[in-house]
């Protein structure tokens, strides 16, 4: 799916690492080549609506604003002090039914661009697992394989730890693992943190990839 086809002119690609969104490509117009990023903090990028960012990775819900003054929740967002955009959409994207991280587009130009025809063809593009492909003629190059290293031997996961592993292979989220183990969300990243080191893996999706090798899934 091309930047015009979706009714952007800038759009971002941000996954997660080590339990961190990151901007990984980014593209400013439709006539522009992608661009590379050198693995941006999202806190540090300004280009964009880190609340909205944020809460679609956290809620695994789609944001769509199609009029600058209906902004909902986001009304007092400080981004929207300065910025231009008419239209925006915020997606969360998925490999395998495993949360990856978030697309973010926006149309500078012109309100009413996402509509709800768009929008469903955006979160079916999101929802796929051939999405990374486009994604890469999208926003940028190839996003390496992941090759476990490690055998189960050498892993020695608390009860707690391989019980979050199964949930993350669920496709949940922090907040819905935290309520279904009845723990806080803080618990549960220091818990992912933790798997992420044994696994010596920095992605979401790698700890899923790694489990299923060493046949705890």
């Amino acid at each position: 799916m091309s930047m015009a086809r979706a009714g952007a002119d800038r759009g971002f690609l941000i996954l997660e690492q080590v339990g961190e969104l990151f901007i990984e490509a980014e593209q400013e117009n439709r006539g522009d080549s992608p661009k590379t990023a050198t693995l941006i903090p999202l806190e540090q990028c300004t280009k964009l609506s880190q609340a909205i960012v944020r809460f679609v990775d956290r809620s695994l819900q789609t944001v769509v604003i199609n009029q600058p003054e209906h902004k909902g929740i986001f009304a007092k967002d400080p981004y929207f002090l300065n910025s231009q955009a008419q239209s925006i959409a915020c997606l969360p994207l998925f490999f395998q039914g495993i949360p990856s991280g978030v697309l973010y587009l926006e149309n500078t130009m012109m309100p009413g661009v996402f509509t709800a025809d768009r929008t469903e063809d955006l979160k079916f593009f999101c929802s796929q697992s051939p999405y990374v492909k486009s994604l890469q003629t999208f926003l940028g190059p190839d996003i390496p394989k992941f090759r476990p290293t490690v055998s189960l031997t050498q892993l020695p996961l608390t009860a707690r730890e391989l019980e979050i592993v199964l949930l993350i292979a669920k496709g949940l989220s922090n907040k819905v693992i935290a309520e279904k183990l009845g723990i806080s969300i803080s618990a549960v990243k220091k818990y992912i943190l933790n798997v992420y080191g044994k696994f010596q893996v920095n992605r979401r999706v790698q700890i899923v990839t790694m489990a299923s090798e060493l046949g705890l899934l």
